[in-house]
């Protein structure tokens, strides 16, 4: 059983409400495209989000807050999301 996004830990309803907009309207949605993915879609739709968003989503996506995350997992979310941002002429 999913629940909804604003339920997730580090998400709340602005949250929710930017993901939905964004085309992604739950929780398995959210899981199914993973962090760069749903911040990448966040991005083309116009949200201006960093990197402490991609963290809160990769925490919401392993269900549990974003300072709790393996070193190694923020690593690879830290440059992930640095490459996305220069993909798309962000930074």
């Amino acid at each position: 059983m999913t629940q909804p996004l604003a339920d997730l830990p580090n998400l709340g309803e602005k949250t929710a409400d930017w993901l939905l907009a964004a085309g992604i309207p739950s929780e398995f949605e959210l899981r199914q495209l993973g962090t760069i993915e749903a911040c990448r879609k966040l991005l083309l739709n116009g949200q201006d989000i960093n990197l402490l968003m991609a963290y809160a989503l990769a925490g919401a996506i392993h269900d549990h807050h974003w300072n709790k995350l393996p070193p190694s997992l923020k690593q690879e979310t830290r440059q992930n999301f640095r490459a996305l941002q220069q993909k798309l002429g962000l930074k």
